[in-house]
């Protein structure tokens, strides 16, 4: 039976918390390990996920200094024992046939990545399910970078990638990235994949957290370093591997 790592990176997430490891502890495919990454929470998040360790076999707790979202979903990385694995924001909720519907997809096409749709709380927008077609396989470059580029498709959690695939590619989140460290990440996934396929009716529901990382306030020019620090990852990968 195929077991799915979750990587859900914690840095005091004590307000959404609880509802996020919820929505992850009942889903209806339960062969999982929930791998909580402390990166140095001060809030009472340690509070909220210490007893549901004692009572969920399926959680285990790494716990590190802050040192940044990408350092702690390495650190999950390097522990997942599944087959497949996914990236949860603490902050961020699935519907509790998520994994499901994504394992099914992957199973039936034979591919190394699925892609769901999600739904932005901020702006009530659902996206993903127009203009992607369910079980949509994506074989060529052209197609995969489409979806990438065009479709939203450089947020992390929106992918259950096969463990096989980072690992063959050694693949990890860029840890001098304060933010926007999952769009080098992703692009490369979905560069290597040998096939996605996109499952759109599986729902990630993403929460605008003004306090989270990516949306703290910084200056114009911090903004600017950080767009820039980004693309001239992802052009040089692209120079790399001769992608238009």
């Amino acid at each position: 039976m195929h077991k799915i790592s979750v990587i859900i990176p914690v840095y005091n997430s004590g307000e959404y918390l609880a509802k996020c490891l919820m929505t992850a502890l009942h889903q209806t495919y339960q062969n999982l390990e929930i791998i909580i990454v402390d990166d140095g929470s001060t809030d009472n998040s340690t509070e909220i996920y210490t007893p549901l360790a004692a009572k969920y076999s399926q959680i285990k707790i790494l716990r590190q200094n802050n040192l940044g979202v990408a350092a702690a979903r390495n650190a999950g990385l390097r522990a997942a024992q599944g087959n497949y694995l996914h990236f949860l924001d603490s902050d961020d909720l699935i519907e509790l046939n998520y994994y499901e519907k994504m394992l099914a997809a992957v199973l039936k096409t034979d591919a190394d990545l699925a892609c769901s749709g999600f739904f932005y709380e901020k702006v009530g927008l659902s996206c993903g399910r127009e203009k992607e077609l369910n079980g949509k396989i994506l074989t060529t470059v052209a197609d995969k970078m489409d979806l990438y580029f065009n479709k939203r498709g450089g947020f992390c959690w929106r992918y259950l990638y096969s463990l096989d695939l980072l690992i063959k590619h050694n693949l990890t989140f860029a840890e001098d990235m304060p933010c926007a460290e999952d769009t080098p990440f992703t692009i490369q996934a979905v560069y290597f994949a040998n096939k996605i396929v996109l499952v759109p009716e599986a729902t990630y529901f993403y929460k605008h957290n003004p306090l989270s990382l990516s949306h703290s306030s910084r200056t114009p020019e911090e903004k600017m370093l950080i767009q820039n620090k980004e693309f001239s990852r992802i052009l040089k990968f692209a120079s790399e591997h001769n992608i238009q």
